[in-house]
């Protein structure tokens, strides 16, 4: 019963963890690039059809990401990934967790620091291939309740009396 212990452990270590390890190392070379402003390895790490949805909701494509890196429309102080869960399906790789970016776009500071974010790329042979980042702003505490956008006299509407 041991041995098939060890040896059902071993193939798991030798079949599913080198994915696990290369989808993370996707997930931090693009933290790293990010951080430095390292556009080369943008380039070579982000698909053709990468989409950049920011916290602020604005969406880019990889030209104009890597243009907002290079001409720094958008600086990086600090970056920090807590919480990844990364899940692979086929040759598809989905990471999720909590980020922490202080920074500034286009002069401004980041509205909201403390983001959820999930990143979708795509392993091709040896090389992985980035193709969405998304970032949805995470609410600090508050005592103020949630606000609906409808407005409190609103009337409902398909009822005659």
């Amino acid at each position: 019963m041991r041995k098939y212990t060890l040896c059902s452990m071993a193939l798991f270590l030798l079949l599913v963890a080198p994915g696990w390890a290369c989808a993370q190392s996707g997930v931090a070379l693009y933290v790293e690039a990010v951080m430095t402003g390292d556009v080369s390895v943008l380039h070579k790490l982000l698909d053709e059809g990468y989409v950049h949805i920011d916290v602020d909701g604005r969406v880019m494509n990889k030209r104009t990401f890597i243009k907002c890196i290079e001409w720094g429309s958008i600086q990086v102080d600090r970056l920090h990934l807590e919480e990844v869960t990364t899940l692979r399906y086929n040759n598809t790789i989905v990471s999720t967790g909590t980020l922490y970016f202080v920074g500034r776009t286009d002069g401004m500071p980041i509205s909201s620091p403390k983001q959820r974010f999930t990143v979708i790329s795509e392993q091709a042979r040896d090389e992985e291939r980035i193709l969405l980042f998304q970032a949805t702003p995470l609410r600090i505490k508050s005592t103020e309740p949630m606000r609906s956008n409808a407005p409190s006299n609103a009337k409902s509407e398909g009822r005659a009396r």
